[in-house]
């Protein structure tokens, strides 16, 4: 028996998709504008921001569950943004929205309840500050910060003012923060949705997948090996740096950021900015001076220079650390494995969700215009959400109902048993396009494959074992550029035109990195409903589907499906569905 694919989003996680796109896009437009200008607590204002936007949505649409699924979609999307470490602000968007989520639950959904909402999850930026500032320059920098605390208080004339009064003193202005974004948050989203304010700038969002924003990590080769490679590197960089002389530390440090710096040589920007490397001389500085206190005889103190030394190589190995884990996260892998553990409501929200991102980016206001109005800008949002909602609905519908998986082990005969399929269609009178790829065989040893034109017949080389040099070689295979060329024509829709099915032999290793027929497959997928039958090897199968996030389809493998019955499914399909190529 045939097996069907379907997968279908469920209307919490449909909300949460365009919650977390547009948190995502105001994240990624004002958090760029700010940390540009060097505008001091830029993560506490982006924080105040988020619960804003929030409590806004959730007089909007008060569903449970809504809040930590719009965060933690937010946060995966902040993984694009133009920063060098995402992990940390994603770490912290998650939490305001999950601790958001747990005490509106406990206190209900009210004034009250988002009041002691907002100020814990204000609160969790302050928190997430002091442990990344822990954790990237170790408890050392607490001993030279308490020394110049006393140090400046003694040049005010004040004494022994314990340190405590001035944390419960920043507490107390994050408390404030939270306050001021759960009333404003509850006030414009009352306002807007009972039509109060009647302000819409008239633009419409559309899906747009195509287009991107950062595109810094196309040409990047992820590893596994390299994510926990990093961690591990961390962890005993840390150790070294604590109980190891000086000079082994800061040779493993000069390796690792060599290392580092060829293999993300885009991801590494913080290195260029002469801002970062201010920083560290600071840290040095006042190492040096306040790490035995203020009160010796000379001014700057050799184990303090060493000591801040030290702090900055911490810093280094955790920063440069955190950038490769960063971008070994974005491996194409995590979301597949995402999608097999039963994540795929996440995964296919994600796909929703950064399908519009560029259209809202676009058509949202600039940072300033944000940060002049904005009451006008969020009341904007808001006004758009149900609309986008509803593109996200159709979108979520099953996407392209015809299509037919053929699959077996390697060298089962997937090909002739397509071809046996294919050729009883054609004499029902279906004109079918594509091709296959038939098999060379020389003394039993697969030597290459031939590219077949399903309608003239045509040939062409399309890979051999001993190919030119100057084929592209990919396994064991040298492709034929010619050969390549000519199955981009053949899947082209101006050659389509007359075809009622297309058959692609086959779909492997090469398009799921992003080569071979995927973009013709992209275009086809796009632009066109004719039903095809595509090949691809048993192995593979989910990860093609996950790939083109193919939520429809009927996969007849050959060990357990007879010719006759799929042609018949086949064959019954194309007789009470026309899909004709989009014009």
């Amino acid at each position: 028996m045939q097996k069907e694919t379907r997968s279908k989003l469920s209307n919490i996680w449909l909300k949460a998709s365009v919650v977390g796109s547009l948190w995502a896009s105001l994240e990624i437009i004002i958090g760029s504008f700010l940390h540009n200008l060097r505008i001091p607590f830029t993560g506490t204002m982006l924080g105040v921001m988020g619960v804003i936007l929030l409590i806004a949505f959730h007089q909007l649409w008060n569903d449970k569950g809504l809040f930590w699924r719009s965060g933690l979609i937010c946060a995966l999307m902040k993984s694009i943004s133009p920063s060098a470490v995402i992990l940390g602000p994603m770490i912290g968007i998650f939490s305001e929205a999950f601790l958001l989520e747990i005490f509106v639950l406990l206190f209900g959904r009210n004034l009250f309840g988002y009041l002691i909402g907002g100020i814990c999850a204000v609160l969790t930026t302050l928190i997430q500050k002091v442990l990344g500032f822990l954790i990237v320059y170790g408890f050392d920098i607490v001993k030279i910060i308490t020394n110049l605390y006393y140090f400046a208080l003694k040049q005010i004339n004040i004494k022994d003012l314990n340190p405590v009064y001035l944390i419960l003193l920043i507490i107390f202005i994050y408390i404030l923060f939270g306050i001021f974004a759960a009333i404003f948050g509850y006030y414009v989203g009352k306002k807007t949705i009972h039509g109060k304010n009647s302000w819409s700038s008239g633009q419409k969002l559309e899906l747009n997948s195509k287009k991107k924003i950062f595109g810094n990590e196309l040409k990047q080769q992820f590893s596994v090996f390299l994510l926990f490679m990093h961690l591990i590197i961390i962890f005993i960089g840390l150790i070294t740096i604590n109980f190891s002389p000086f000079i082994f530390s800061l040779s493993i440090l000069l390796l690792y950021t060599g290392f580092c710096i060829y293999k993300y040589r885009n991801s590494l920007r913080i290195l260029k900015k002469p801002f970062f490397w201010i920083q560290l001389l600071i840290i040095i500085l006042l190492s040096a001076i306040f790490w035995k206190g203020s009160q010796k005889e000379v001014l700057f103190d050799v184990e303090g220079i060493i000591v801040g030394i030290k702090i900055c190589i911490r810093a280094l190995i955790i920063i440069i650390g955190f950038v490769g884990i960063s971008v070994e996260l974005r491996n194409p892998l995590v979301k597949t494995l995402l999608y097999k553990k039963g994540f795929s409501q996440l995964y296919l929200s994600l796909g929703l969700a950064f399908s519009a991102l560029p259209s809202i980016i676009d058509n949202i206001a600039r940072p300033k215009q944000v940060i002049k109005t904005p009451i006008k800008t969020l009341a904007n949002l808001i006004i758009n959400a149900n609309e986008l909602l509803k593109e996200f609905e159709t979108a979520n519908q099953y996407k392209h109902p015809g299509i037919f998986i053929i699959t077996g082990q390697r060298n089962q005969g997937k090909t002739t048993f397509a071809k046996k399929i294919v050729t009883k269609l054609k004499v029902q009178g279906i004109t079918v396009g594509g091709f296959i790829a038939e098999a060379i065989n020389k003394d039993n040893i697969r030597a290459g494959f031939n590219l077949v034109d399903i309608q003239t017949d045509k040939s062409i080389q399309l890979c051999n074992i001993n190919g030119s040099e100057k084929w592209h070689k990919t396994g064991q295979f040298y492709f034929n550029p010619e050969g390549l060329e000519f199955g981009y024509k053949l899947l082209e829709p101006d050659n389509l035109q007359k075809a009622e099915l297309v058959i692609i032999d086959e779909i492997g290793h090469l398009e799921l990195n992003n080569n071979g027929w995927k973009k013709s497959i992209d275009n086809l997928l796009k632009n066109s409903n004719i039903p095809m039958i595509w090949i691809i090897r048993e192995s593979l199968v989910k990860d093609v589907l996950n790939k083109w996030d193919i939520r429809n389809s009927k996969i007849f493998n050959i060990s357990s499906n007879d010719e006759k019955t799929v042609f018949n499914i086949i064959s019954s399909y194309m007789a009470a569905n026309s899909f004709p190529l989009k014009k």
